[in-house]
């Protein structure tokens, strides 16, 4: 029997089965003949074997595989999908088949999901139970119950299996994740699992480090401010006469009015240090600054944690990047007591990183984040672009440094640079170019070559490059809106897959999801979906057992009809060869 189903011969097969023979024997690699037509992709022979002998499967082959194991894993989809057909009217072995642990570690779903992801939809469907409650001519309700154990089988099954890789190996929204499937997540039946452990753990967790994060964001806002007031205090008064009510036009002239103040006779700052501040300003730098370094250092010793669990993978993820660099430089900044120099600078870099990531962290809520996500793609498209604008930046920003080089603005390479990203945003100071010629200040031949090039940076920069960037962020809106809300659903799972690693076994069991169950109403075709009640559900739940009772009896009848009608086959075949004997003797 392996030799035909190996050889895809479905002639002997048919032939070999009419001897009853024993279809449980194992080859070599610990398979038996349907493994070994569901390896070779011999949909016919497991039709054929699957029809008389539907136990078959159940069995376990190579590695402990199921045979829908070792389709996917052949990457036999025509294979799968009957499998899966077959199993729905096994509904307590189709389960059982899901959360197989094959020799690749991983449950029977997760290889599905990895290799094929449509029948891993298919697969989804048959777990989530509609059952008509009431209806009206106004609305029906109907009872949906979701089954998670396919996509998380929970911690006993974990404990069973040792989880070789750690807690949440068997996730397989995890893996939906990592195999890069994310549309699989506006299933209905992943929707639902993420929205279960939202509303049952993860929205608290969320809330109390947004709301610990925004303290934090707070307190070094107002250290800042606080201190930035102080230096402030050390120079003259500046006042917007403008602002008062009482003001009137100024009949001063234009160059009477200093452009600068001169601070080089003497400048406090260099004498001052945030010491100083602090014994003026207690208590209240004094807590900032120690709650300031508190949440730091626990935030670089986490990261530091986070690395040692994760290896290599904790490098593949930019945001963990922007953290480590936030919460460096701000330990840098309020260990520092000079209110002068390098850390005073670093400070204003570290003010501006912690409300960059504030913004990142709003991406996991509902309706906001993925705006944020939306955002966050726009900006990597934007600097594919900006990698031609900064090679074409540079080259101006030498023309126009040989050109101008008596103008302020384009006296050094860094400020004719930094002239030429402003003049690119649109900020082209076009009077200033040509009072460099009428005074002199730009010769001839050099103020024609200038006009030329000025003509060729308008062309090529506001107008191309800036519409070019412009029209790679906007020019599918509605696909870009759609791809950030999958990440946010990819954003959420990577949530929850973290706070299950970091928290214990002990409380983890509190938060278990298996099923649940749902009540939907539906009003002139518009469904809404709740939480069934406590004071119904225990109802709801009796009539999907007898339900599933039926279900089960109707199924064990089926399997035993078959049986029957398999030895009905039998005994006429053994008449038809009496008779055909007995013909031959008379």
């Amino acid at each position: 029997m392996h030799y035909f189903c190996n050889r895809g011969n479905i002639k002997g097969v048919e032939v070999l089965l009419n001897y009853e023979p024993d279809l449980r024997i194992l080859d070599e690699d610990g398979n038996n003949c349907l493994h070994v037509a569901c390896k070779l992709g011999a949909l016919d022979i497991v039709k054929v074997l699957l029809n008389d002998f539907p136990r078959l499967m159940c069995s376990e082959g190579e590695g402990s595989s199921s045979s829908l194991h070792i389709a996917v894993l052949n990457n036999n989809l025509h294979v799968a999908k009957f499998l899966i057909e077959r199993g729905a009217d096994i509904n307590r072995s189709s389960r059982e088949i899901l959360t197989k642990v094959g020799s690749d570690k991983i449950t029977t779903m997760q290889s599905i999901i990895q290799w094929n992801p449509d029948v891993a939809a298919i697969i989804m469907d048959k777990y989530i139970t509609k059952i008509p409650i009431s209806t009206s001519d106004s609305k029906s309700v109907i009872s949906v119950e979701y089954d998670f154990t396919i996509l998380d089988p929970g911690i006993e099954f974990e404990d069973t299996h040792n989880f070789p890789n750690g807690t949440g190996s068997f996730n397989a929204l995890k893996t939906i994740v990592s195999s890069k499937h994310n549309r699989l997540l506006e299933h209905p039946l992943p929707a639902k699992l993420l929205d279960t452990k939202w509303s049952r753990f993860g929205r608290h967790v969320y809330w109390s480090n947004l709301a610990v994060y925004i303290s934090f964001v707070f307190a070094f806002s107002a250290y800042v401010i606080e201190v930035t007031r102080y230096k402030q205090s050390l120079f003259p008064e500046v006042k917007f006469i403008g602002f008062e009510r009482n003001s009137s036009v100024s009949t001063v002239k234009p160059s009477t009015i200093p452009s600068t103040v001169n601070h080089t006779t003497h400048n406090p700052i260099n004498t001052t240090t945030i010491d100083v501040v602090l014994q003026e300003k207690i208590p209240l730098l004094i807590f900032l600054r120690m709650w300031i370094g508190i949440f730091s250092g626990i935030n670089v010793l986490r990261e530091i944690f986070q690395l040692y669990q994760e290896r290599l993978n904790y490098y593949l993820n930019r945001e963990n990047y922007v953290e480590l660099a936030l919460h460096i430089i701000v330990l840098l900044f309020i260990t520092n007591s000079n209110l002068n120099g390098y850390f005073w600078c670093i400070g204003s870099l570290a003010i501006q990183l912690s409300f960059m990531d504030l913004v990142l962290f709003l991406r996991k809520l509902p309706y906001i984040g993925k705006y944020v996500v939306m955002m966050r793609s726009v900006a990597i498209t934007a600097l594919k672009v900006t990698i031609i604008a900064v090679i074409l930046m540079v080259g101006f920003a030498i023309s126009f440094g040989m050109l101008c080089n008596q103008q302020a603005a384009f006296h050094t390479f860094g400020l004719s640079f930094t002239k030429v990203v402003d003049m690119t945003v649109g900020e082209i100071d076009y009077d200033t170019l040509l009072s460099g010629i009428s005074t002199g200040v730009i010769t001839y031949p050099n103020s024609y070559v200038l006009i030329l090039v000025l003509m060729v940076f308008i062309f090529l920069m506001p107008i191309l490059i800036i519409n070019l960037m412009i029209g790679l962020a906007v020019d599918d809106i509605a696909e870009i809106e759609k791809a950030a809300a999958l990440q946010r659903l990819a954003d959420l799972t990577e949530f929850f897959y973290n706070i299950e690693r970091a928290v214990p076994t002990y409380f983890r069991r509190f938060f278990a999801l298996d099923k649940i169950t749902c009540m939907e109403t539906k009003r002139n075709g518009v469904s809404n979906t709740n939480m069934i009640k406590e004071d119904k559900k225990d109802l709801i739940q009796d009539r999907i057992n007898f339900i599933r009772d039926i279900n089960d009896k109707l199924e064990s009848q089926d399997l035993k009809l078959e049986n029957l009608d398999l030895q009905f086959d039998i005994i006429q075949q053994n008449l038809e060869k009496l008779l055909h004997q007995s013909s031959r003797n008379d």
